[in-house]
Order: C-alpha cells, then structure tokens, then sequence
C-alpha cells in the first residue's frame, strides 16, 4: 500500500524522484517552435538527435525516429526496475502490460495477414516478452494465439475478452471481430489496473482514478463514435467493448448506444463537466477532431499527476507524456515530409 506517506519515501521514494525531478528529460516548447521552423529531413534530424541526444541519423525514416524514442523508453522503464519493490514493482508490471496488448494484437494482425515480422511489422520495445522471437516465427495462426496465452501477463485479459483456446477458433475471427476483441481485451485490462490502484490506496489511488477515469470515457467515447450506424455490432457486444468504469458508466454509456449521430454523442457528454471541456477545445480549433481534442486535454490531467508528490501516478504520467511526445515528433517530421509547413507547429504542448 501506499497510503503512509511518513515511509513512501523509503519504500518508493527513488523511483519517483527519478521520473518526476526531471521536466527537462520532455522537449520544451522552445524546442517544439525550433524544430517547427525547419524545411529539411537532414536539419530536423540533426536537430533533434542534438535536443534530445538520441541516436538519430540525418535522412532517418519517421519508423526509425519513433523507435529511437520508444527504445529510449524502454531503457528508461529499465533503469526504473532495480528500485521498485512490492507495489512499485507490480505498478509498473501494469505499465508494461498495455504494451503487451499492443504488441500481441500487432502479431495476431500480421498472422492473419500471413506476414512475420522480417516483412516490415515492428513491435513496441516496451511490450516485449519471453519467446517473442519465436513466436514471430510461428506460421500456424492457432499455435500463435496459444503461445500468447502462455508467455504473455496479458493472457487473463485476452480470456476475459472471450479468446478461450478450448472453444474459440481464431482463424475464423473477421476483421470486425478482431477489433471488438481488441477493444474488450483492453477494457478488461483498464479495469483490472483501476482496481489494483484503487487498493493500493492514498494519493496514488486518488490520482491513478481521475487519469484512467479520463482514459475509460475516451475509449467509450471512441466505440460509440466508431460504430454509429453500424447494425453489425449489437447493443450487448458494444457494451462489452467499453470499459466498466468512467463518468460514463454506467447509464451514459447505455445513452451513447442509443445516439445515432454525433450530435447526440456531443450532447451527452456535454452534460459531464470534464467532457464538456473536451468539447470546448474541439470548439476552439475546428481542425481538431475529437480524439485530437481528447488527447490534448489529457495532457492537462497527466501533467498534473506528474507534478504530484507521494504517488505513482507522477510514474505513469511520465510514461504516457513520453508516448505523446514521440506522436508530436513523428507529426512533425511526417508535416515536414509532406511540405505542409504550416501544419507542424499543430503538436500538443506538454510543458
């Protein structure tokens, strides 16, 4: 638990500190407006390979700049390890967990697609886990999915979602399918992580609720949005694909699926005062979709949490600030790729 703040500090302290003293470890907006006025992959490249002291080479791919920083991530997360004990340990198993996700559907996608990974499919360094060289070689699309099972910590997640090897036939799932596995996989994994936080107690579990409460109302949102008008999806099957917390939950929830446009999806999020915010800086920018707008109010609640003293959550907020600022380089440099100048200075600003 972490709810005694006289000994946090001993059992904790370093891990924290080690994240959350270091706001010059993320690209300052100077540097964001720097990189902005550039013309040139060579000149972006050496400039930020100088900001950030990554290993980037001039004329890089936009692939090899995003994994310089996910590495760089990585080998951050492993610095982190030889400090956490007990609940910190397990924290930041859970941290690692969401990449295991992605990495096991990226894998399940390519399998169905019968490609491996030598054919251009890259898989996030954070997400890795025993015998994954193997199974990028594993040709028999069941023998995957059973291997996942077994070596993944995702595993209780993916049966939770109903991917039972005894009665569940992968190899007939559909496109559409996949992704409603996909989605319930991952709430099932929200829910586990808000309950585990919810346990640990204090300011921890004060601050770790309002981020993934934040983070359960986007993914509703998104699933409501994403199957408007889709007869395909029942009622029942979009329910399971939200997760089962959030200001959303659990009557707005069952609203949303009633909507049949976006209007009625804005309307009933108006009526949530962290929502309407959503709203309101989607109705400042009308470039801005809705996910845009969600992710740049998350900053307001993850640079929050960064700054919080005594809890976890400075840890996690550290890591899904690091994930925004790889997608404001990769936006810019793509920009810059597509000579549209003007659109590289429309990155989310963290700090």
């Amino acid at each position: 638990m972490t709810t005694n703040i006289a000994c946090y500090n001993i059992d904790f302290g370093i891990v924290e500190a080690d994240v959350r003293a270091n706001p010059e470890a993320f690209i300052s907006n100077a540097e964001y407006l720097s990189l902005a006025q550039l013309t040139s992959p060579e000149d972006f490249c050496s400039t930020l390979a100088t900001i950030t002291g990554l290993p980037i080479s001039v004329g890089a791919s936009a692939s090899d700049i995003k994994f310089a920083f996910l590495e760089a991530l990585k080998a951050r997360y492993v610095d982190l390890l030889p400090h956490a004990e007990g609940a910190a340990e397990d924290f930041l198993l859970f941290i690692k967990v969401r990449y295991f996700i992605n990495n096991a559907f990226i894998l399940l996608s390519a399998a169905m697609k019968s490609r491996t990974l030598s054919t251009g499919v890259r898989l996030h360094p954070l997400g890795e886990f025993v015998n994954l060289e193997h199974l990028t070689e594993i040709e028999n699309f069941s023998e995957v999915f059973a291997t996942l099972l077994e070596v993944s910590p995702a595993g209780p997640y993916f049966l939770q979602a109903g991917m039972d090897p005894d009665t569940f036939r992968i190899e007939d799932v559909t496109p559409l399918e996949f992704e409603q596995l996909k989605a319930k996989t991952e709430a099932r994994y929200l829910e586990d992580f808000h309950r585990f936080c919810l346990r640990l107690g204090g300011l921890t579990a004060e601050v770790m609720n309002e981020i993934l409460t934040f983070e359960a109302d986007q993914m509703t949102t998104m699933i409501a949005l994403n199957t408007l008008g889709n007869d395909d999806i029942s009622p029942d099957v979009r329910m399971e694909m939200m997760p089962k917390l959030g200001n959303l939950y659990p009557y707005l929830q069952e609203r949303l699926l009633q909507v049949g446009d976006m209007e009625g999806i804005r309307s009933i999020l108006s009526e949530m005062f962290e929502l309407k915010q959503v709203l309101d800086h989607q109705a400042n920018d009308s470039t801005l979709t809705l996910l845009d707008a969600f992710a740049a109010e998350s900053v307001t609640v993850l640079r929050n949490a960064f700054r919080e003293q005594f809890c976890f959550g400075a840890i996690y907020a550290y890591f899904r600030l690091k994930e925004i600022e790889t997608s404001n380089v990769i936006w810019m440099y793509e920009c810059l790729l597509g000579q549209r100048y003007a659109e590289m200075r429309k990155y989310v600003q963290i700090f």
